[in-house]
């Protein structure tokens, strides 16, 4: 597991495929949830936008107000016309 603190920048890269195609200039939105809630409470702390080979990386500030804890990071996507909504396990 890694440590971060409140205020400290936390690196999120991934890629965002459908039927193992690449998903280009999508939007990934990211989430904290309290560790074993199974995404429950989710705080969102950012929104990356994926490039034309569906790769999205970015640096996120963690909020101030952050309950000192352990968190587990979630990502999802939103339904739109060509994709279904989604969210990482």
């Amino acid at each position: 597991s890694t440590s971060a603190y409140r205020g400290d920048l936390i690196h999120i890269e991934g890629i965002v495929r459908a039927e193992g195609k690449p998903i280009g200039d999508h939007v990934v939105y990211v989430f904290l949830s309290p560790a074993g809630m199974n995404g429950a409470h989710p705080i969102q702390i950012g929104s990356p936008k994926t490039g034309t080979d569906g790769t999205f990386r970015v640096d996120l500030p963690l909020p101030g107000q952050l309950d000192l804890s352990a968190y587990e990071i979630y990502l999802s996507s939103l339904e739109d016309a060509y994709y279904n909504a989604a969210l990482s396990d």
